[in-house]
């Protein structure tokens, strides 16, 4: 295993182990293969043509050049506490997305 695949897996296990309001685990993680970052980039450069969004094409080339590691929740509830950690103003308001 390459110096930054081991990072990689460790970081994953960092955010999966990590303290959590209400003790559940949400939190879903995956290391992408060098295949997976060639497609993603790939893709990147295709919808900024499509779109007519510029630097896709230059994100796209740091990121051929990168270890990606996707995190994110998956099933998760509000905990009631209207912080606006999950990006949303209100527990309501995330519970509706």
């Amino acid at each position: 295993m390459e110096g930054l695949e081991l990072v990689a897996r460790l970081m994953e296990i960092s955010a999966v182990t990590a303290p959590k309001s209400k003790g559940v685990n949400f939190v879903r993680t995956r290391v992408l293969s060098r295949e997976e970052v060639d497609k993603l980039a790939d893709a990147m450069v295709a919808f900024g043509l499509r779109k007519q969004k510029k630097d896709f094409d230059r994100d796209a080339r740091g990121l051929a050049d990168a270890t990606v590691i996707l995190i994110g929740l998956k099933d998760a509830s509000p905990v009631g506490l209207n912080c606006g950690a999950c990006g949303s103003k209100t527990c309501e308001a995330f519970a509706k997305v």
